[in-house]
């Protein structure tokens, strides 16, 4: 007997037969009713123009850790999207592509999620998004509807046994130390102690679903991490993940030349299988300088800045036709002037920046990705600011920036703002002094909008000396 809640193996046969069947009559009204793309690279079923499928027989944890090889350890949903011509739907933003969960059998938990899951990233050139489910406890199965552009496309089923059998959030020795375990964790047919052996490793961890990473960091660069700032070998601080998630983007010194280092942009594989050496991905003149990397969502180009006064872009061989390195064009700012932190929109086709003004300080702008005017998003305002760090909300109509003023003296104050990706009236979400004292540390809510901003932090003193104003 299987225990209360654990799928039985036959069942899910018998069941898989009969989804197999209502997924062949699916398919045949589909064909009827709508442009048959002839893609099911997902072994999915065309459901209007979107082809869509899940992996099945999840062995998970709910840190996220691998537990079987051969059994993944998240639900990751993939699928393709196109229009009624069978051409690649491009560039549409994550909040349009979404899935629902239900727990349908067992004891079964989705951690950390709302009531919609959304896609990892925008459709990439071929139409492909993904979407994750990191996370689960219990041992059951879940039925998931995914919705694309406000259009229901069906639901599909999946068995998920992790190492938490009581549900609880944490994998503790109550799990395993029961004989015979409560569930077929390996999808063998029996529960036993071969099962007890996989929960044993995330047992003494305590593995929980509150890990922040879900999972183990793999270090995936060799740079010296002892050297000082600038040396040859070490990282420039920055970085960008390509859309489908297989490769990322980072700056590094790599290049002597008399007088200095050369930073330049780098490609490195996520998977260590795939490798782990550095892929060269730009050129600089001799004591120019390439950083801040921007992988477009569309993942055809990746933009970045050089030496604080150009943002240049290239085509990524085998995504893009164009592989030679452009200069942005751009009118409507001051030439040869601080130019930095560019940001991609969610739909790949502008760019906010900071760019230094008149008066000194820094405003937010942005530009068309093919170059072109440049629209002012902060506007001028009574002495001298500094508006850094711009970052798109998921659906495009809103940036976030840093602020940095000096209202009195030279005590500079930092407030995080918003304005719609047009421009207008500035909301604030947060403020801070910052402090005279040597030891400092961010408060809780500091480090929640350093997160929106991908690692700006704001500092509030743990002396006493200043603090919210």
């Amino acid at each position: 007997m299987l225990a209360r809640g654990c799928p039985d193996p036959s069942r899910i046969h018998l069941k898989a037969s009969v989804v197999l069947l209502a997924s062949l009559m699916l398919l045949s009204i589909a064909a009827r009713s709508h442009a048959d793309c002839g893609m099911s690279p997902l072994g999915g079923v065309q459901e209007g123009n979107v082809v869509w499928g899940l992996k099945d027989s999840l062995s998970a944890c709910p840190a996220g850790d691998s537990v079987l090889a051969g059994h993944p350890c998240r639900l990751r949903i993939a699928l393709y999207y196109f229009d009624s011509n069978c051409n690649p739907k491009v560039g549409v933003p994550p909040e349009s592509i979404w899935v629902t969960i239900q727990s349908t059998t067992g004891n079964l938990k989705v951690n950390d999620e709302g009531a919609k899951v959304f896609a990892d990233d925008s459709t990439d050139g071929a139409g492909l998004a993904r979407i994750t489910v990191p996370s689960f406890s219990g041992f059951g199965s879940v039925t998931v509807r995914l919705t694309v552009s406000g259009a229901g496309q069906g639901n599909k089923t999946a068995s998920v046994r992790t190492a938490d059998f009581d549900a609880s959030g944490r994998v503790t020795l109550d799990d395993y130390l029961p004989s015979p375990p409560a569930c077929d964790l390996n999808y063998d047919g029996s529960k036993d102690n071969n099962d007890r052996s996989l929960v044993l490793p995330h047992a003494v961890g305590l593995h929980w679903h509150r890990n922040a990473l879900f999972g183990t960091p793999v270090r995936r660069t060799m740079a010296c991490s002892y050297c000082p700032p600038r040396s040859l070998g070490t990282l420039g601080g920055d970085y960008s993940w390509s859309p489908n998630g297989r490769m990322f983007a980072l700056s590094i010194f790599d290049t002597n030349y008399v007088g200095g280092n050369d930073c330049t942009i780098n490609l490195v594989p996520a998977d260590p299988s795939v490798g782990n050496l550095p892929a060269r991905f730009t050129n600089p003149p001799a004591g120019f300088h390439d950083y801040s990397p921007a992988w477009s969502p569309v993942g055809d180009r990746i933009y970045w800045e050089r030496q604080d006064s150009d943002i240049i872009y290239k085509g990524i061989w085998g995504q893009s036709t164009d592989t030679t390195t452009h200069t942005l064009s751009i009118s409507g700012i001051l030439a040869n002037n601080t130019l930095e932190d560019t940001a991609i929109s969610p739909d790949g086709n502008t760019i906010a920046f900071h760019n230094q003004v008149a008066n000194g300080g820094f405003r937010i702008f942005t530009v068309p990705v093919s170059g072109g005017q440049a629209t002012r998003i902060t506007p001028d305002t009574a002495g001298i600011v500094y508006d850094q760090f711009p970052r798109w909300s998921p659906d495009g109509t809103t940036i976030v920036f840093y602020r940095q003023t000096y209202p009195s003296g030279n005590t500079p104050v930092a407030v995080v703002y918003k304005v719609p990706a047009s421009g207008g009236t500035l909301i604030i979400l947060v403020t801070r002094q910052y402090c005279p004292c040597r030891n400092t540390r961010p408060t809780g809510q500091e480090s929640r909008f350093a997160a929106i901003l991908q690692g700006i932090r704001l500092r509030t003193c743990s002396c006493g000396q200043c603090g919210a104003i």
